[in-house]
């Protein structure tokens, strides 16, 4: 079900600025900076799933299916290890504080595979339905993935944070929970 692993990547998207600004103690500007550099990888992503796609396609066996379940799967183990790593980080940032560059790294490899099953989502409505319902398959699929998960998943890691006592260990620990939505909602789907 990609509406739950959308709790994971809508809540990532939207609390990343602020992780970062209470982890590393930077301004706004270069919080938006570095998610800037890091939303440009997803560009590549997207790309990098169109050909996965086309590939698992061509070599059958359900291959349009595992290439976002693989993504999934990789993106959850990936966005916990940024964030035990910038939990780490601390009060020692510094661009040449290895863990830094280790944890920009992984949330900037997250970020790229975060998108990388998007094609095949849109392949596989497209190839179910009958023509004259290409355009209302894709939105139902669009609209289900936020319903289930992407529109509510950055309101429920906030409330989560807060609950665990804010700040950035608090936001932290709630993206590591949100991140495994991503895991239950590939284990539901199959």
């Amino acid at each position: 079900m990609y509406g739950l692993r959308n709790i994971m990547a809508m809540s990532m998207l939207g609390w990343t600025p602020a992780l970062l600004m209470r982890t590393l103690k930077i301004p706004e500007s270069k919080a938006g900076l570095i998610m800037g550099t890091m939303g440009f990888f997803t560009i590549l992503g997207a790309l990098l799933g169109g050909w996965l796609t086309d590939v698992g396609k061509r070599r059958g066996g359900g291959g349009r299916v595992l290439v976002p379940t693989i993504a999934t799967i990789l993106c959850v183990l990936i966005s916990i290890a940024a964030l035990i790593t910038l939990g780490v980080v601390g009060e020692l940032f510094s661009y040449s504080n290895p863990y830094v560059v280790v944890a920009m790294i992984l949330m900037t490899v997250y970020f790229l595979g975060s998108v990388v099953g998007t094609p095949a989502k849109g392949a596989i409505t497209q190839d179910v339905v009958h023509p004259r319902l290409k355009g209302i398959s894709w939105g139902m699929a669009v609209f289900t993935m936020y319903l289930l998960g992407g529109s509510w998943g950055p309101v429920l890691v906030g409330t989560l944070s807060d609950r665990l006592g804010g700040g950035a260990a608090g936001l932290q620990t709630a993206l590591m929970i949100a991140a495994t939505t991503g895991i239950l909602g590939r284990s539901v789907s199959g």
